[in-house]
């Protein structure tokens, strides 16, 4: 389920722009580096042999292709195929 959701008019260039920057990071996984606490905040995921896989960081989002594939560290379930998802959630 969304949190959000923001919609972008064809019309404003500048938008557009931004808007074209992000899925640009997310196609080629573009990664946050947060420290929280002196700590660095680390993404635990399953990868695909059902291992629990953690790194430093996170992805700014995920992209799945037409095909309906993704980055491990994507996590999407049940995801629309060609679709952008930004990670602007989190829970710690």
């Amino acid at each position: 389920h969304f949190v959000c959701q923001k919609k972008y008019e064809a019309g404003d260039v500048q938008k557009q722009k931004m808007l074209k920057r992000l899925m640009k990071g997310m196609v080629l996984n573009y990664q946050q580096h947060w420290i929280i606490d002196n700590m660095p905040v680390a993404l635990c995921y399953r990868n695909t042999e059902n291992q629990e896989f953690c790194s430093r960081g996170f992805p700014v989002g995920c992209y799945v292709t037409k095909s309906g594939q993704s980055k491990e560290s994507c996590n999407i379930r049940d995801g629309k195929n060609d679709t952008f998802y930004v990670f602007n959630h989190l829970d710690f």
